[in-house]
């Protein structure tokens, strides 16, 4: 085993650990700044960090600790899913028809940086005009 191996070669000061991202953790990304923003990237990484000495309140410097950064990177499964779509009517007082909006993706899965497409249909049979209509995600 690469642990053992690696005990023999560290000597008796060497101690093993196991160290596991809870799963609720959210994946590791990277912002960076829109053109002519001023600012550093913001995201999500962890930084494990290990130090040495007699108890666990002792200080920790750079020479008795160190650093790891790590990346927690998630996949996107392979097969597409079902295309996500809603539908939504509204009444209307004094109006005998609904207004129907129905807004769909072209696909379930988008990667970082592709544009979304959404598609609007809109069926105004109510009596009412409509002027403005907000479509947002979450």
């Amino acid at each position: 085993m690469v642990s053992e191996r690696l005990m023999k070669k560290l000597g008796p000061n060497a101690f093993p650990f196991f160290f596991e991202l809870p799963p609720s953790c959210p994946a590791s990304v990277t912002l960076q700044p829109a053109p002519g923003d001023t600012g550093k990237p913001c995201g999500v990484d962890y930084e494990l960090k290990a130090f040495v000495g007699e108890t666990a309140e002792d200080k920790i410097h750079k020479r008795n600790s160190v650093r790891l950064a790590i990346r927690k990177i998630m996949y996107a499964p392979s097969k597409q899913g079902e295309q996500p779509s809603v539908e939504v009517s509204k009444e209307f007082m004094m109006s005998p028809n609904k207004l129907h909006l129905e807004a769909s993706l072209d696909k379930e899965l988008y990667y970082h940086g592709e544009s979304i497409a959404v598609n609007v249909h809109v069926a105004n049979n109510s009596n009412r005009t409509v002027k403005k209509i907000k479509v947002s995600g979450k």
